[in-house]
């Protein structure tokens, strides 16, 4: 057996750029991002902009119905982080749920975060007035924009569910079939809906026409799960992200309801162990990264939830001396049968911005599964999330389903800290499994020695359950085999796995910067 993987594919390298860079998921929103950055925006600039026409363009993935979740890096080292994921609403009551949380339709919703995320962001840190960083997404709503391959495909593959609910079908199903690529998408009622949220802010989503359709909409058809009061009280989070320590790294992560400690858990866990030496994507160091994945996960599980409503004593959760503790659970030699993550297919958007003063933002924004909830609020443009999906119905776990409470959220993003300056800012789309592709680009880097684009191309194991796990072809032969008499039963879809993440990642080094997209799905990378 024998391995394609060299070092990264012929040509391949990250954009340099001293004055600003962007990567998003689509060249329309890449471009927004520049124009911004280069009429003399900040990163927190680009990123709204770069936010709102991904709202537009890639409706499937996320949209202004969704969440966000972000970290701000200052020039002087800082990181605030901004959690934006929605509650449920105050008549999300676990016996209404007795049948299971549904994919679709209203039930499946959550408070939109996203438009209190925008109104907190550019509050605390834009310098260009909303309307203008809106100006190209409102555009984009009102007069169209050409279908992607990949929405093409979305449309296509999720038809039949958009196609039953009528103010969806309307919107994206225009002549009553899925567009294809190419073909023009215009969303009137998105556009008022942005074109009043840069206006009046937070209170035209909320508390203006906007808000009232959304209630109403909960009213008839869904026994007012969220009510005009619901929206009104929902606020976005910020504050100070989680961190630990790696090889003399600091490594920030979104705090909790995020579920990006599992990221600072792995990384404490495996701090202590020689990886450097193991070799990267040898059968040793793979291995021990999925175990240790396992532990974290199932901690997760027992643990986590809403901090408002469930206590974590974070502090001990991410010892060293916990970690230690942990690690030793792993056998070496063997794959345990541990708690899995959630393989459902899920769509979400990440992007990063550079500006030229060393500012980075990491930003990540989702509907949670594809087209969310699929139901859009007629008269708005908003297609609502499906973000129920991610509570639990369990009564004896931390994360059960109640009013007004968040759900443990898949989304994070990361930054890594040398001497007090940023050297990585990332962040990937793909549930459960970002924490492991983060995981292992941050250790490409940081013990292998890895650039930033060699770490993003490099051949990537995900999803876990129980003894499975998917790995890409490319991985070498000989580390496929030893895993496999290690007892993991390996699922291989290809070379480049669409389903392993699409990480979007900066770089910053002797006062430029680096960035990278990932070339298992669609993007775009710009700089000047």
């Amino acid at each position: 057996m024998t391995s394609s993987w060299d070092v990264q594919p012929p040509g391949r390298a990250a954009l340099r750029a001293a004055n600003g860079v962007a990567a998003t998921a689509h060249p329309l929103a890449t471009s927004a991002a520049l124009e911004i950055l280069q009429a003399g925006g900040n990163a927190i600039d680009a990123a709204l902009a770069a936010s709102a026409v991904l709202c537009v363009v890639r409706p499937d993935m996320n949209g202004v119905g969704g969440d966000g979740f972000l970290q701000v890096v200052e020039p002087d080292g800082s990181v605030v982080a901004y959690n934006a994921g929605g509650t449920a609403g105050s008549g999300a009551h676990l016996d209404g749920y007795a049948d299971g949380i549904p994919n679709d339709g209203l039930r499946a919703a959550c408070i939109p975060g996203l438009p209190d995320c925008w109104a907190l962001l550019h509050e605390r840190g834009a310098t260009l007035p909303l309307r203008r960083l809106f100006g190209r997404a409102l555009e984009l709503a009102r007069d169209g924009f050409p279908v992607s391959a990949d929405l093409a495909s979305a449309f296509a593959e999720y038809r039949d569910r958009l196609a039953s609910v009528p103010e969806s079908a309307c919107v994206f199903l225009p002549s009553g079939e899925p567009p294809r690529a190419g073909q023009p998408l215009v969303q009137l009622d998105l556009a008022r809906t942005l074109e009043a949220i840069a206006e009046d802010g937070r209170a035209a989503f909320y508390q203006g026409p906007t808000g009232e359709r959304i209630a109403q909409a909960f009213a008839q058809q869904a026994g007012g799960l969220i009510t005009a009061d619901d929206l009104r009280a929902h606020r976005a989070e910020e504050g100070e992200p989680l961190r630990a320590q790696y090889r003399g790294h600091v490594v920030t992560e979104q705090p909790p309801a995020s579920q990006g400690h599992i990221l600072l858990q792995m990384l404490l866990m495996l701090d202590p162990l020689d990886l450097c030496s193991w070799g990267h994507l040898s059968a040793d160091s793979i291995h021990t990264m999925i175990e240790v994945k396992k532990l974290a996960f199932a901690d997760r599980t027992a643990m986590a939830g809403d901090p408002r409503v469930v206590t974590v004593d974070w502090d001990h959760l991410l010892s060293p001396e916990r970690a230690a503790r942990r690690v030793g659970e792993v056998d070496p030699q063997r794959a345990q049968d541990r708690v899995g993550a959630d393989s459902r297919t899920i769509n979400t958007t990440q992007f990063v911005v550079g500006d030229r003063d060393g500012r980075a933002v990491t930003f990540i924004q989702s509907v949670f599964r594809s087209f969310g909830s699929g139901v859009v609020v007629g008269g708005t443009g908003v297609l609502l999330n499906n973000r129920m999906g991610c509570f639990s119905t369990d009564p004896s776990l931390p994360n059960v389903v109640a009013p007004g409470k968040r759900t443990v959220h898949t989304l994070n993003t990361y930054t890594v800290l040398r001497d007090g300056e940023l050297l990585l800012a990332g962040g990937t789309p793909g549930a459960d499994f970002q924490v492991q592709t983060n995981l292992q680009i941050v250790t490409a880097m940081v013990d292998s020695g890895l650039d930033v684009c060699a770490a993003v191309d490099a051949p990537r194991w995900g999803h876990t359950q129980g003894r499975r796990v998917v790995v890409e072809d490319r991985l070498p032969g000989d580390t496929r085999a030893e895993l496999e008499r290690r007892g993991h039963e390996l699922v291989v879809p290809g070379p480049w796995a669409r389903e392993l993440g699409c990480a979007m990642l900066l770089s910053r080094d002797a006062g430029s910067w680096q960035v990278v997209a990932d070339q298992r799905r669609e993007n775009a990378v710009a700089g000047f």
